[in-house]
């Protein structure tokens, strides 16, 4: 029912905020309804602003000094900075960055307990650090040489009534040049078309007998082949690997195999159907068939 107190025909239920239990009660009025004072039923100025003066006066002063106006104890939040970004040398092929933070503030003029949840607004592959305190920041595994992006917002709470904070944008760079990374083997064949003295051996692992079968970045590795020529005095090595897009030459930075080392910078490049593919010419070792070791660091 309302209240029975009209002010310039007007309600007072319609010109104060009603009070929620747990909330600081104002001082009394000396007005009342049903015998219980009007600081049982309106909040307190501080959760709010006021209104206009109603004509209704206890110690001198209208009651519009003790309550607060309808429709303005709602949470007023504040959210600052307004971006958090963090950079750093995570490593390769990821590593974990962390940004710097943000703080959500509220203010209604009370010191209730407010609850703090964060979420993201767009954007995945993170976390909050404190996703339930008024500070946070973002964290998660970001790619070599790769960045990741987004939002989010905070929802606060006074038990009673809750708001959603600005959005804030965030983002992590890895910094980490992108390189291919791989530590495994290749099981071989071999093949001699030639006499001993001139001796041509071929070994080579593809897809399926390589262990792994891709880069630690995802990416399917093609071949690894390995010839020895003129009775193994020299020979030439190749590595084809399906990167989808043209990363560049020097996404390899060496590549080892059964002990030799080969620089992705040298030698011949070529890119062609998502495949990226580089080749050596050597010196010196011999091959059989079998299982060798290969790495690219």
């Amino acid at each position: 029912m309302t209240s029975g107190f009209r002010s310039n025909g007007t309600d007072l239920d319609s010109i104060f905020a009603v009070t929620h239990s747990g909330w600081t009660a104002a001082s009394a009025s000396g007005f009342q309804v049903s015998g219980s004072d009007l600081n049982t039923r309106y909040a307190k100025l501080s959760y709010g602003s006021a209104a206009g003066t109603t004509g209704y006066r206890t110690n001198g002063v209208d009651i519009n000094t003790l309550f607060a106006a309808a429709g303005t104890t709602s949470l007023i939040m504040n959210t600052q900075p307004s971006d958090v970004s963090g950079s750093s040398g995570a490593g390769n092929p990821s590593g974990t960055v962390t940004s710097g933070t943000t703080t959500v503030s509220a203010s209604r003029g009370n010191s209730a307990a407010y609850t703090y949840t964060w979420h993201i607004a767009s954007g995945s592959g993170v976390s909050f650090t404190a996703g339930s305190s008024a500070t946070t920041g973002v964290t998660g595994t970001v790619n070599a040489g790769s960045s990741n992006s987004g939002t989010m917002y905070c929802t606060i709470s006074d038990g009673v009534t809750s708001v959603n904070s600005n959005t804030v944008n965030w983002s992590l760079t890895n910094t980490t040049p992108a390189i291919l990374s791989f530590n495994g083997s290749f099981v071989s064949t071999h093949y001699i078309n030639n006499p001993p003295a001139t001796g041509y051996g071929y070994v080579q692992g593809t897809s399926g007998s390589c262990t792994p079968s891709s880069t630690d970045q995802g990416y399917p590795i093609i071949s690894i082949t390995c010839d020895s020529s003129n009775g193994g005095t020299s020979w030439s090595t190749a590595l084809s690997v399906q990167t989808g897009t043209d990363l560049g030459r020097n996404i390899l930075n060496i590549f080892t195999v059964n002990g030799h080392a080969n620089t992705g910078s040298t030698g011949f490049y070529s890119f062609s159907s998502g495949v990226a593919t580089w080749s050596w010419n050597s010196s010196s070792g011999t091959f059989s068939s079998g299982t060798y070791t290969a790495t690219m660091t």
